[in-house]
């Protein structure tokens, strides 16, 4: 059994699989269950996980359930980083399971090849893959062989206060890392760098820089897509866009050749890879393209900008943003503006709060206000609810619509989509 907070698809599938779902939290949930096991974003005074805490057999977070089962399989891989892990690890999966592998593998996102699901149960306890959240300090109740790190950045400085707090945690999880086992890591990014260099295990960097093991050079953009070059593998295609896809795909190749994949298996699979999602999927309105982006910090947000800007040139962008969590929009409010005005029109709606109360002077009015204090003026506030009827009536075939946010806002997308 279990419960959520609001009906998602995530909650129908399982209750399509015969499992009770009660939708809404309540002590009146909590009977006699031996082990309850709870997300570290349900807060200490929720009174169903009160309940839980005072009378079942076992109460677990998560991350510690997720560690239980990690333990039992010999090779175990953890891909953390404040950008690109869950499209990292699908990469990682979808080469896996290509190759012929028997692995068991739990993903951020709903995929696509998946049928949806997040998840992929395999049926030996050899290889077991799964993506590493650094929030709450999560990821150190994992103990991988094989750990990837695909940046360090400045992110939940709710929780951690400070990046040096966030690189501490970093260097944490190095050291979860088995004594013989290895350390896939981002070269170009100063912190991962670091956190590999002192971790004492073996590593293997990747990126564009000299410094990287696995590096891609001579990089073409062919319509949504790239290719590149890397030594060992000759030439890589994706049909996806971004140079942030071609640091994912550079960890997947890392990682992959730590476990024995040859190059040509893995190329063939990660040329037909598609992006799990909610990671820059492409709809269509009014005969122009409506992307649903999941980003929601500046530095993700400016990736998907500058691939717009790299695969589509000439298209008008605008820009719908959705902030996530009022201390995030506080903490990054110069940087989302940085972001946002790389396109020529932005929409900002309200703050998606998540686990956050409200705090004073932070909505979404204020990154709006930030955005024309700038000298940035194709930029207004909207409420949600009127973001569809405005683009459906503005988005012209030549325009590029990009939604962001973590929260709710794809819904606008879906909605679009059905009136076409």
């Amino acid at each position: 059994t279990g419960s959520d907070a609001t009906e998602r698809a995530s909650t129908i599938r399982l209750r399509n699989k015969g499992i009770t779902v009660t939708i809404g939290h309540s002590a009146n949930n909590i009977s006699d269950q031996d082990v309850i096991v709870y997300s570290a974003a349900i807060p200490n005074d929720n009174e169903e996980l009160r309940k839980a805490r005072e009378t079942a057999g076992e109460c677990l977070v998560r991350s510690q359930m997720l560690g239980r089962l990690m333990s039992e399989y010999k090779i175990r891989i953890a891909v953390a980083g404040t950008h690109g892990k869950t499209t990292t690890t699908t990469m990682i999966d979808a080469v896996l399971s290509g190759s012929g592998y028997d692995n068991t593998s739990l993903i951020g996102a709903a995929v696509p090849s998946l049928k949806g699901s997040n998840a992929r149960i395999g049926k030996s306890n050899t290889y077991f893959l799964t993506e590493a959240c650094e929030a709450f300090e999560s990821f150190l109740d994992l103990r991988p062989s094989l750990a990837v790190i695909t940046n360090i950045d400045a992110d939940h400085l709710d929780y951690y206060g400070t990046f040096d707090r966030i690189r501490e945690a970093f260097a944490a999880f190095a050291g979860n890392v088995d004594p013989d086992g290895v350390i896939v890591y981002c070269a170009d990014n100063a912190a991962a760098a670091r956190t590999a260099r002192e971790s004492g295990r073996r590593s293997v960097g990747f990126g564009f820089g000299e410094g990287a093991d696995i590096r891609a050079t001579d990089v073409e953009i062919h319509g949504g897509g790239t290719s590149f070059e890397a030594e060992g593998f000759g030439r890589v295609s994706l049909g996806i866009p971004g140079r942030h896809n071609i640091l994912n795909a550079l960890a997947c190749m890392a990682c992959c050749s730590q476990l024995g994949i040859s190059p040509e298996a893995q190329k063939q699979v990660l040329e037909s890879f598609a992006l799990p999602c909610r990671r820059f999927n492409v709809r269509h309105l009014n005969g122009g393209m409506l992307i649903d982006d999941y980003a929601h910090h500046p530095t993700e947000i400016g990736a998907t900008m500058d691939a717009l800007r790299e695969h589509y040139p000439g298209r008008r962008i605008v820009a719908v943003f959705q902030p996530h969590l009022y201390s995030r929009t506080r903490d990054h409010l110069k940087g989302f503006v940085e972001v946002l005005t790389r396109g020529d029109e932005v929409i900002v709606t309200d703050i998606y709060a998540a686990r956050e109360k409200p705090i004073k002077g932070v909505d979404g009015n204020m990154v709006n206000r930030a955005i024309l204090d700038s000298g940035f003026e194709k930029t207004s506030y909207m409420p949600r609810n009127q973001i569809a009827a405005y683009l459906k009536k503005t988005v012209t075939k030549d325009d590029i619509a990009v939604v962001f946010g973590a929260g709710d806002i794809n819904a606008i997308c879906s909605e679009l989509a059905d009136r076409e």
